[in-house]
């Protein structure tokens, strides 16, 4: 490659379980037109150089009464869980929600709640009260 030259780079098919997760280089001076692509550009410099397309594990969010965005993640991606609707004879309740791990700090709006996907699977249960009791 002559330096200067724009070189386009995409990145293999990610393994099983796992999703693309950007580019990294060792060599110094080089710019990805953007680094989050499959797919992405850079200018060549005029010396060799040396790009990895970086992967990461996906790990799975479980809902009862409730529906996940997404319902599967890499560590650091934002979820969102919104209640469904509940039954005729039950009503939605802040505070009802059960999310494991039980350490997982979540944000409560609405009908829904916000968190940061962790580095493990995620189960969230929603319980609907009766509103007569």
């Amino acid at each position: 490659m002559t330096a200067g030259a724009t070189v386009t780079i995409t990145a293999n098919a990610a393994p099983s379980g796992q999703a693309f997760n950007g580019w990294t280089t060792t060599t110094n001076g080089i710019t990805f037109a953007n680094a989050s692509s499959t797919t992405t550009t850079f200018t060549m410099p005029a010396s060799n150089v040396s790009i990895t397309a970086t992967y990461a594990q996906i790990y799975s969010i479980s809902v009862t009464n409730c529906t996940a965005n997404p319902t599967s993640a890499t560590a650091g991606t934002t979820i969102t869980v919104t209640a469904n609707q509940a039954p005729s004879d039950l009503v939605y309740s802040p505070g009802n929600w059960t999310v494991t791990p039980s350490t997982l700090q979540y944000t409560e709006s609405g009908e829904s709640i916000t968190f940061t996907m962790p580095e493990s699977n995620v189960t969230v249960i929603l319980d609907f009260v009766d509103p007569s009791a």
